[in-house]
């Protein structure tokens, strides 16, 4: 399964820099999109941690090495994403280099460990993150409203690091198992982080009453790795 995450997130990176390459890097501004909470939540006496036991063993790892799938070296004036040998096991210089040209990135590296390091412009990285905010919307698009959504979900909001997150219940249908929807948040928010350079990948999720504003549930990712 961790495979799995970190393949998905191989498709997610191409996605996201097939669409830089579409783009002049002089023409297209960096958006600054991101919904934030309109207040602190008020923390109730019966907030309660998410409980981990509940949560499967294989999740607990795949969270704890998501930190090490990828690696943000920030220059001048380009920036260095690399990517992980289990990612690109079939990976020659030929094809590095094909796909470096198809999609406008500066360089590309196919390391000594199987790893891969892709240089990019900062226009080319600042579309990288708006485009992962993108998806990080759309995950939680499909929480509220998609054809899978949780039904005791109303909204979901995040900060403007993107490192908390909002999720208003109606807590009538709330349920203990709503809160395990945590994960995927934990999930998008960790890889935002990595991506966007930042030591601290902890991503806070609180489970939120619509109507008194009360914190019902809290989950903290650093807890999923103890």
């Amino acid at each position: 399964m961790k495979k799995v995450l970190c393949l998905l997130m191989v498709c997610m990176m191409a996605g996201i820099f097939s669409a830089c390459g579409e783009t002049s890097t002089n023409e297209k501004a960096v958006q600054s999109d991101a919904a934030t909470a309109s207040s602190s939540p008020t923390v109730g006496e019966n907030a309660d941690v998410i409980n981990e036991s509940e949560v499967n063993t294989d999740s607990k790892d795949e969270t704890a090495d998501m930190e090490g799938t990828i690696a943000v070296d920030e220059n001048l004036f380009t920036v260095d994403v690399t990517m992980p040998a289990a990612c690109f096991e079939d990976a020659t210089d030929e094809s590095l280099q094909k796909n470096v040209e198809e999609n406008g990135y500066k360089s590309g590296k196919l390391n000594e460990d199987g790893s891969v390091t892709y240089t990019v412009s900062k226009a080319q990285y600042s579309d990288l993150l708006d485009n992962m905010k993108a998806m990080i919307d759309e995950t939680i698009d499909e929480m509220v409203s998609g054809e899978s959504k949780v039904e005791s979900f109303t909204e979901i909001t995040y900060n403007e690091d993107i490192n908390e997150f909002y999720v208003y219940v109606d807590k009538a249908l709330y349920t203990s198992w709503d809160s395990l929807n945590a994960l995927s948040l934990y999930v998008v928010g960790a890889y935002y982080q990595i991506l966007a350079g930042n030591d601290d990948k902890t991503i806070i999720v609180d489970f939120i009453d619509k109507d008194t504003g009360e914190v019902i549930e809290s989950g903290d990712s650093s807890k999923m790795v103890q």
